[in-house]
């Protein structure tokens, strides 16, 4: 299969300038028009509109950055003080981060003229403000397993001086467990990282899933497998051997970690999960089923979506990310993944195309 390693994505910031002169008489505008046309702006074929009169019409921005844009710029004009500012504003559904500067600049003839600079910072300010979310909900999240951590290490010493062997084999067991959640915790928040900047890449190469993917998983969830008392099966149905598959095994191991991770948390005990390959029309289908809880059906669309949480009838909750990112994972490679589920079984399934 053909390589396709797409670059990491930029920041779209469009900018929309104005230039007027110290009788706030509009000169002309350029760089994007788009941004002119969406803040309604736009100079078009009019040459008699002052800077002012532009900043009335920018009818979509919240109410009070008009008026702070029209003080600035008139001290602009009269004492050469140049600024920035920032603020939201709404077009439909959908809100925009603007940021406008006030500069002054020398024409042709070497006196002073005005640039009025709108700059649409939306998705830099979105992916600023995702992070800023993320770190405070990931410092939130660790709180929890760290202070059980910390408990069960106090809990541990205590048994350990009394002889008792029982209670430190069950603090330890809480170390772990809480040890484990932490840093699946702590993977799906720089997987996230990794998507929203744009820098987790395809690098294809020949693999077997089960050789290079699921025999290590198998081994790493192991113990908790077995406090569980489930098992963790792999078949090949429609095929006669696995197959050797060209894809990116870090990346096909992220969405199977978090889906056999899923299936390990929400699975009945006593129960095997089994991953089968199948061979598909364009390719390959990989499914994780598990016996569980079923998922009401208006819930199955939302499961993939950024910080939704899969709530279990046990009340145990997962962070709200990995199937974001297993979603937006498969996808860099072209592929899809859905969820069916009943009152016996829930399936994921997610496909692998080859060229």
């Amino acid at each position: 299969m053909e390589s396709k390693i797409p670059a990491p994505s930029k920041i779209n910031q469009l900018e929309y300038q104005v230039r007027f002169d110290k009788q706030g008489r509009v000169l002309g505008d350029s760089l994007h028009s788009s941004l002119g046309e969406l803040l309604g702006i736009s100079l078009g074929d009019r040459e008699d509109i002052d800077i002012f009169q532009y900043l009335d019409r920018i009818v979509v921005l919240d109410v009070e950055l008009p008026g702070r844009v029209a003080r600035r710029v008139r001290k602009l004009i009269a004492e050469h003080n140049e600024f920035s500012l920032s603020g939201d504003f709404r077009r439909g559904s959908q809100l925009h981060h603007l940021h406008i500067s006030g500069r002054v600049i020398q024409n042709s003839d070497g006196e002073q003229d005005f640039t009025l600079l709108f700059l649409d910072d939306t998705e830099h300010t979105q992916l600023r403000r995702l992070y800023e979310y993320m770190f405070r909900l990931a410092n939130h999240e660790i709180k929890s397993p760290l202070a059980c951590i910390l408990g069960a290490l106090e809990y541990a010493e205590e048994h350990a001086a009394a002889g008792n062997l029982e209670g430190v084999k069950t603090s330890l067991e809480m170390i772990r467990n809480n040890a484990h959640a932490t840093e699946d915790m702590l993977n799906r928040y720089l997987n996230l990282s990794r998507i929203e900047s744009g820098i987790l890449t395809i690098v294809p190469s020949d693999i077997r899933i089960f050789e290079d993917v699921i025999n290590p998983l198998a081994g790493e969830f192991q113990p908790r497998l077995q406090r569980k008392g489930m098992r963790l099966t792999f078949n090949c149905p429609n095929l006669a051997e696995e197959p050797t598959i060209t894809a990116d095994p870090e990346k096909v191991e992220i969405v199977l970690r978090n889906l056999i991770s899923n299936a390990l948390k929400y699975g009945h005990p006593n129960t095997s999960i089994t991953v089968v390959l199948r061979s598909a029309q364009d390719g390959f289908e990989i499914t994780v089923e598990n016996e569980g809880p079923n998922i009401p059906q208006s819930h199955l669309d939302k499961l993939f979506e950024k910080f939704v949480r899969l709530d279990s009838t046990q009340g145990t909750k997962g962070s709200g990310l990995g199937l974001y990112n297993s979603r937006k994972v498969v996808e860099l490679w072209g592929g899809r993944i859905w969820v069916e589920s009943d009152s016996a079984k829930t399936r994921f399934t997610f496909t692998l195309p080859v060229e």
